[in-house]
């Protein structure tokens, strides 16, 4: 990301307009070249950066977030301070947006959501329950950010997990209404734009995924057709013409390598980053409305995080990069698989979603050496695909059934492990395996 930010930097949301100039709204012209007018967000990211070094803003989980993208430094006691939010409620947060949200932060912020003040916020996440409460219970929001969460670093997710990513994917994609919007309470109410955006930076890093790419383009297309025609700004949840709208707009899109300055999201000249803009204040922060000076805290954090969305899709190139782009993937956990030097064998193709395999073996094996963290097969996203493993053939074979279909379209890869696990394939004369295996394959459509 290119660095002009000198002193410390918060997140913004921002959302549309750029038709009158007075006290806010950077001056940003219609015809401003694209040059020009990326300078002009990156000198906004530098004001607002300002400002949110020196003053507290809505939540401090989202403003990490807004510092960590700008490459600023966070507030020494913040993941101190989580730990202790966190023991002081014995792990317990009523919403699960809640743990979603701290989770993104503790992430952004270096820290390990696996483990934090001895709790599993992960955990807490795609096993949710609160008596009769689900991942649902606030309507799609929850589904939506569990996966941001999820993939803020690309967590795996155990077998057998009550939400795992297929199943969070399969909720958003099933709850979109008929004209590509998504709506708070599932297809069950008229489109909303913050919603719409929210669902597509959950669905970016899944274009591949069988319904994905097609739900996305509809949503994208919805998004466009709604845009305001005399400022390139956005209205949503009642209010007209507001910051937070054309922000959750500007994020979604980058997250999806769509440029907000194209001409699909240019209205009589004024695109998304011009309605962005018009809610800037000389100070760094942004109003919610034009006609409310007063209420800036989340509209400053959110228009934050727009701007250097949109600084880290010019900066990654403009084009999509499998989610990579999105301002809360914060990188890889490592995975545990990859500990070892692996033979590996050709990948298969087409493969049947009910495909049993057979692995053979020159020697006969010992009975009760073979179990499913010696054997184990991983999805794409690193997570452990249940199966069933049994010596067969006269201990000569292993045979390897999944416990439920493998996913159309998706890659998985089979391992045989000898490192880092309790029990070693060995053969009935006690020679151990010497060097693990593994073989990817990919499910027919």
């Amino acid at each position: 990301m290119k660095k002009i930010v000198k002193a410390s930097i918060p997140y913004i949301i921002i959302f549309c307009l750029i038709f009158s100039y007075s006290s806010i709204g950077l001056n940003v012209y219609a015809d401003s070249s694209s040059d020009d007018l990326y300078d002009k967000v990156l000198a906004a990211i530098d004001n607002t950066s300002n400002y949110m070094m020196n003053n507290s803003t809505f939540s401090s989980d989202w403003k990490v977030v807004g510092l960590v993208n700008a490459e600023m430094p966070i507030p020494e006691s913040y993941l101190e301070d989580t730990e202790e939010n966190i023991k002081q409620r014995n792990g317990y947060f009523m919403k699960v947006t809640d743990y979603e949200r701290i989770v993104i932060g503790i992430t952004a912020a270096g820290g390990n959501p696996r483990n934090i003040g001895g709790y599993d916020l992960l955990e807490k996440i795609y096993n949710f329950e609160d008596g009769d409460k689900d991942i649902t219970f606030q309507g799609i929001n929850g589904v939506i950010y569990a996966l941001i969460a999820l993939d803020s670093k690309n967590y795996s997710i155990p077998p057998n997990s009550k939400y795992d990513r297929a199943w969070l994917i399969n909720y958003i994609l099933d709850s979109q209404n008929h004209d590509g919007g998504w709506n708070l309470s599932g297809n069950q109410g008229d489109s909303d734009v913050d919603i719409t955006a929210m669902a597509l930076i959950a669905l970016a890093p899944y274009h591949d995924y069988l319904g994905v790419s097609e739900k996305v383009e509809n949503a994208v297309n919805w998004l466009s057709a709604v845009q305001r025609e005399d400022n390139g700004g956005f209205n949503s949840w009642g209010s007209y013409d507001n910051c937070e709208s054309v922000c959750q707009t500007i994020i979604g899109l980058c997250a999806n390598g769509i440029d907000p300055t194209s001409e699909k999201f240019t209205k009589n000249g004024f695109n998304a980053i011009h309605a962005l803009l018009s809610f800037a204040k000389e100070d760094g922060t942004f109003v919610h409305t034009k006609d409310n000076d007063d209420n800036i805290g989340m509209s400053t954090e959110q228009a934050y995080q727009a701007l250097l969305a949109y600084d880290k899709f010019v900066e990654m190139g403009s084009e999509y990069c499998d989610g990579k782009n999105s301002i809360y993937y914060f990188g890889e956990e490592e995975k545990p698989v990859e500990d070892e030097d692996f033979k590996e064998f050709e990948s298969r193709e087409d493969i049947k979603a009910d495909k049993i395999w057979s692995i053979i073996f020159n020697q006969k094996i010992q009975e009760g050496c073979v179990d499913t963290e010696n054997v184990i097969i991983v999805d794409e996203y690193g997570e452990k695909h249940p199966i069933e493993v049994e010596i067969i053939d006269d201990n000569t074979a292993i045979k390897v059934t999944p416990k439920i279909p493998y996913y159309s379209g998706e890659k998985y890869t089979l391992y045989v492990k000898t490192k880092n696990v309790s029990n070693i394939i060995r053969s009935e004369s006690g020679k151990e395996l010497k060097q693990g295996i593994k073989m990817s394959f990919t499910i027919e459509n």
